[in-house]
This record gives C-alpha cells, structure tokens and sequence, in this order.
C-alpha cells in the first residue's frame, strides 16, 4: 500500500497556512553543513533569499551567539541577500517587519522547551507565521515545534511539549529504529512523522508532500511504513 492510500486524512491535518513549502529537516549540523543541498533548494525556489532567523533554542547567550555566526555565514555562502535575526527585546512591530521582509524563516535546531516559551510569550507571533507567504525551514526542533506537539527523549526518560500547532501532524528528527517502541505509544490519537537526521520532508500546499531521503510513518499506534523518495509526492484530490 502506498503512502498517498495510507493517508487518506493527511488533509484535514493542515492547518490553514499561507506560506509556499514547509522544509522539515530531520537534523542537520550547521557546523558541518550536511544538509547544504536541502537548504539550497529551499533557498532556489525565491528569488534573491531573505532570511529571517529566530535563534531562541538556547538559553545559553554564547552559544546562541556562536551559532547565529555558523548559521550567518552559512547563509551567506549559499546565496542568500541578507541574513537578520529576531532578538529578544524587540518590539511585536520589529518581530513583524523583520519576519515580513523575508521570503525565507528559520527555526533552528536546540532546545525545542526554550524556543516554545520565548515564542509563548509574544502570543501574536503564531498568527504571523502562520501569515508568512515564504518559505518555512525548520531544522530538528525548529522542525518540531511547527507541529500539533513533540516526544522529547532523554535517556530513559519521555516528556511531550507543545507545539505551535501550525499543522495537525507531529514530527520527531533524528528518528531511528530503535526510538520505535516510545513513538508507537506517543502516536496513539496523533499522526507522527519520524525523519532520520540528514533527511527532510516537504509541505506544498495545498496538497502535496515530498520526501527527501526517508520518511517513517506512525498513526494511531501503528507503524505504518518508511517511505522513500528524492520525490515521492503525496496528493491529495
């Protein structure tokens, strides 16, 4: 059976966004860069990219600042016109124009719990992402906090935090086999999707879902496959 028959419902779990492509990436390392090519092709499809970052994964303020310097030049080297980041003292004003200016925004990865408070606090924030008409990125908790809500795993301990519930799925990065037992249990009333590190999934809408790599499915407490495809498209009539 094949993913389009699986996910019959998979339309009624979009949320009604504006924005182009939702790039939701399993993993990358930044340092490393070893999700260039996703990345440049999110870039591809805008023209002259303007990029809006929201780096509040950290509460750490030097690593926060070490990874904007990775993430800007990064950026830079792939083409992108200019680079700016939301800080936390700006105005709902600056956070609006900042983020209306760009044609792309980036969530990074980092600690999904902290990125989930700051952006808690300016409750205006979700409304103007779910307006945005760009491109989306979200990267490993970036990705994550796009959904319904989010398994996070430490050691042998669970904890599910909310997410901004701009589509009705959850995503899970760094997905690997042996994770599959607690995101059985975590998929039961939820629709989970579990992306390995270096892989991406991508949301067209209105209707169309692509895979980068390999995507595994999880639904109501069932697995029900892995699908795989530089471009496998799931439409929905």
């Amino acid at each position: 059976m094949g993913l389009m028959e699986d996910c019959r419902g998979l339309k009624q779990m979009i949320k009604s966004i504006s924005c182009k492509s939702i790039y939701f990436l399993g993993g990358e390392n930044v340092k490393e860069r070893d999700c260039i090519n996703i990345n440049r092709e999110a870039f591809n499809e805008v023209k002259e990219p303007r990029i809006t970052v929201i780096p509040w994964t950290t509460e750490d303020p030097e690593k926060e600042q070490m990874y904007r310097e990775i993430i800007h030049k990064y950026f830079m080297d792939l083409g992108a016109e200019s680079v700016v980041f939301l800080e936390r003292y700006h105005s709902p004003k600056e956070i609006k124009d900042r983020i209306m200016r760009a044609n792309v925004l980036y969530l990074p990865g980092g600690d999904i719990r902290v990125l989930y408070k700051e952006m808690s606090k300016r409750n205006y924030l979700r409304q103007v992402i779910k307006g945005f008409k760009g491109i989306i990125i979200g990267n490993s908790a970036g990705a994550m906090i796009l959904g319904k809500e989010a398994l996070l795993v430490r050691n042998q301990c669970s904890e599910i935090t909310k997410g901004l519930h701009l589509v009705e799925f959850c995503i899970h990065p760094h997905y690997t086999v042996n994770m599959e037992k607690r995101i059985l249990r975590f998929s039961e009333n939820r629709i989970i999707f579990g992306i390995p590190s270096k892989n991406a999934m991508i949301y067209r809408p209105p209707s169309v879902f692509e895979i980068i790599g390999k995507v595994t499915l999880f639904i109501e407490g069932k697995k029900l496959g892995t699908f795989y495809g530089r471009r496998l498209s799931i439409r929905m009539i």
